[in-house]
């Protein structure tokens, strides 16, 4: 591929939350911007991630499948906590048990 093209990569994402798609982009080490027409634009050394109505496009590495896992990772995190659960990371994964009081 020519040095003067970028590589684009589109994939629907349908977000139910703006929040928690923000907190997955932030842990992948990207600097998030929430627009105020419901638009995240996300920065990261290399690659450009965009999401607007339920359409994710990325412009350089491709992280979709990422980015994907990541906010599936985020929002189970969310669910839970709202429940009352605690979560936690064992090796790969994401555990919730529920708090004792």
């Amino acid at each position: 591929m020519p040095c003067d093209q970028v590589r684009t990569q589109n994939a629907d994402l349908n977000v139910a939350n703006l929040d928690v798609l923000q907190a997955a982009l932030e842990a992948l080490g990207f600097t998030v911007t929430l627009h105020t027409d419901r638009r995240i634009t996300g920065i990261k050394i290399g690659t450009v991630v965009s999401w607007f109505d339920g359409k994710l496009t990325t412009q350089g590495l491709d992280y979709t499948t990422t980015i994907k896992k990541e906010y599936t990772r985020q929002a189970f995190r969310t669910a839970a906590e709202s429940k009352g659960f605690r979560v936690y990371t064992v090796g790969e994964k994401l555990v919730a048990r529920k708090r004792r009081y």
